[in-house]
């Protein structure tokens, strides 16, 4: 029997499940995307020490350098949680909704790993 918003309770359970799905993918995602960051932060680092060894004080302009880059890291990364986490959040309020909606709190907890 179809709901008035058209969805049956199977369409419910294959929709959380599929929201479930974004969920870690998006998870996931970030992972990647936090390695990359990284890798290319220690990447320019390692160049710019390499490129200044003959300039004077070039200890410091190195030493001045890593930090501007750990910062804008640090930025970066405190931006990508931000917006990933208010999607992750919207996500999860929809899964609940449809849960509650159709009854089906117990599958959105085995799909969502929540015992």
């Amino acid at each position: 029997m179809a709901t008035k918003e058209g969805l049956t309770r199977d369409e419910a359970r294959e929709a959380i499940g599929i929201l479930a799905l974004k969920e870690d993918n998006l998870k996931n995602i970030v992972t990647s995307v936090m390695i990359l960051l990284f890798a290319v932060v220690a990447l320019f680092t390692s160049i710019i020490i390499a490129l200044n060894r003959n300039l004077p004080y070039s200890f410091f302009l190195d030493f001045l350098y890593f930090i501007a880059m750990i910062v804008t890291l640090l930025i970066l990364i405190f931006v990508l949680f931000s917006a990933i986490n208010s999607k992750l959040k919207s996500i999860e309020e929809t899964m609940k909704e449809l849960a509650k909606r159709y009854n089906l709190e117990e599958f959105l907890n085995a799909v969502s790993g929540k015992k």
